[in-house]
């Protein structure tokens, strides 16, 4: 003999061809995905503040967070690249 089928409380809500959606309680409200953009950048959006600098063509600003120095008699200045942060010294 067959055992007799039990009613499950999870219960399907409708049917999609061959798919079940099947309505879980409290399963929406929390395990919902953030949304998320498939629009592809465009070549100048990538290549945004690499290209000049690749070139050699810096934005060269004076760092203000290192100390005073001298050598050979002049003054120490450092200087970074405000797009790709690398630095520079220069001696006046």
């Amino acid at each position: 003999m067959l055992a007799p089928m039990v009613p499950s409380p999870i219960k399907p809500t409708r049917m999609l061809s061959s798919f079940t959606c099947v309505a879980v309680p409290g399963y929406m409200q929390h395990h919902m995905g953030e949304v998320v953009t498939l629009k592809q950048k465009s070549p100048k959006q990538r290549a945004r503040g690499k290209t000049l600098c690749r070139r050699g063509f810096h934005k060269w600003a004076v760092d203000k967070q290192t100390r005073f120095d001298v050598r050979e008699g002049k003054l120490v200045t450092r200087k970074r690249c405000e797009r790709c942060g690398i630095e520079r010294v220069e001696l006046r």
